[in-house]
């Protein structure tokens, strides 16, 4: 039995090949026991530069943005370890993401992206890292 909780599963399947075409899909099972099959809107994801594609790092690092504050625009940096799905999150206080900076499978490597945050109010807001096993979060403050 669910609790009354809204309860969120992303299981993303990565890329269907459909026509000679790739598309990225997203399954969403709900609390209410909905299962939605959604389009990812990868169109929209800012491009990621790969810094250094050392294959020795040994940690997974989630570095502070720069600047912050910030207006309008600020570049997160990170590394990872190994090889894996990694997505880059934006969201407000209340939990909700406001952006998806990246949602790809990346090799080990120092990566950085650069978050455009024009179409957002000024404010607290909090970006989370997830690769495998690895959850960070940090905080970045918007001044317009």
């Amino acid at each position: 039995m669910m609790n009354k909780k809204f309860l969120l599963f992303t299981i993303i399947l990565g890329s269907i090949l459909l026509f000679g075409n790739s598309y990225p899909y997203s399954l969403h099972f709900n609390g209410d026991r909905t299962i939605k099959f959604a389009q990812s809107k990868s169109d929209s994801l800012p491009k990621v530069n790969l810094i250094n594609d050392n294959k020795s790092v040994l940690y997974f690092t989630l570095d502070q943005n720069f600047p912050n504050p910030f207006n309008p625009t600020t570049t997160i940096s990170y590394e990872i370890a190994k090889e894996g799905l990694v997505k880059l999150s934006v969201y407000n206080v209340l939990g909700k993401e406001v952006a998806n900076l990246v949602d790809e499978v990346q090799s080990p490597g120092k990566y950085e992206v650069k978050f455009d945050a024009k179409n957002l109010n000024s404010g607290i807001y909090f970006y989370k890292l997830v690769v495998d096993n690895f959850t960070s979060t940090k905080k970045l403050t918007l001044l317009k």
